[in-house]
């Protein structure tokens, strides 16, 4: 166990990754896995999501946060991540814990992906961070023709009802070259333990839904986080300052199934 722990300890992993996949594995609230990026969505979705020896394609899962949970329960996972630095340290990972997790670097308009091969299909924010509306739209559709029938795709994205939304748009108003059109800002965002600029998408607040009832899905489940705060939804904790207002997110989450 010691060799396969010492992945973290050593300078095989970014720094950045380093804080990161340490602190996804200790809590620091001492109460089982820290959630703070989302990731308890997986125990609520797990029974759908989960069937070993099965196949898992994750699109932008980074460091393999996410497709971690697959390959720990026995599904083959094929992750797919824009950053080189990323795609290394997912594989290191993967190699460490021998585990059945294979991440390559993405090339989102050279993406050709196979068609109804996956039992569960993962767009794990990448949705945010693509040009446009309408390209987000055509991944998603790439995505919804390489899942199986009856099987499962979670997407996550930002809408419109988010306060950051609001907030870039009045700041746009004097930050030339931050608004690309009404739903494309540019800004910053640490990737691997590195700050870049990138662009952040807001789709309309129903989009995704309109886009699974074209394609006569069943949608398992849908939600939007009302208030923002730090949250720890598996134990339906929140610590918000006292003086602090609440802040609307828009980050829309969806599971649904392939009939």
């Amino acid at each position: 166990m010691n060799e396969r722990v010492s992945i973290i300890q050593t300078k095989e992993l970014s720094k950045g990754n380093q804080a990161l996949f340490s602190d996804m594995i200790h809590s620091p609230n001492d109460q089982g896995w820290h959630f703070g990026w989302g990731d308890p969505e997986m125990w609520l979705y797990k029974d759908n999501l989960i069937a070993p020896e099965e196949k898992a394609l994750v699109l932008g899962g980074g460091y393999g946060r996410t497709s971690l949970f697959f390959a720990l329960n026995g599904m083959e996972v094929l992750n797919y991540e824009t950053s080189r630095s990323l795609v290394r340290d997912a594989n290191r990972i993967a190699k460490a814990y021998q585990l059945p997790l294979q991440a390559k670097q993405l090339d989102l308009n050279k993406l050709k992906l196979p068609t109804e091969k996956y039992h569960a299909v993962v767009l794990d924010e990448i949705l945010a961070h693509l040009d446009s509306r309408d390209q987000a739209l055509d991944v998603l559709e790439r995505a919804w023709v390489a899942t199986q029938q009856e099987g499962y795709i979670w997407v996550k994205a930002i809408g419109k009802e988010d306060d950051n939304y609001d907030e870039r748009l009045y700041e746009s108003n004097w930050q030339i070259g931050m608004l690309v059109d009404n739903d494309v800002f540019m800004g910053t965002c640490l990737r691997g333990g590195e700050v870049e600029e990138v662009p952040f998408l807001f789709l309309n607040q129903l989009d995704l839904l309109k886009f699974f009832n074209k394609n006569q899905a069943r949608v398992i489940r849908s939600q939007t986080i009302p208030e923002y705060g730090a949250v720890n939804i598996m134990y339906g904790e929140d610590w918000p300052s006292p003086d602090a207002k609440i802040r609307y997110n828009g980050r829309i989450s969806i599971l649904a199934q392939k009939k």
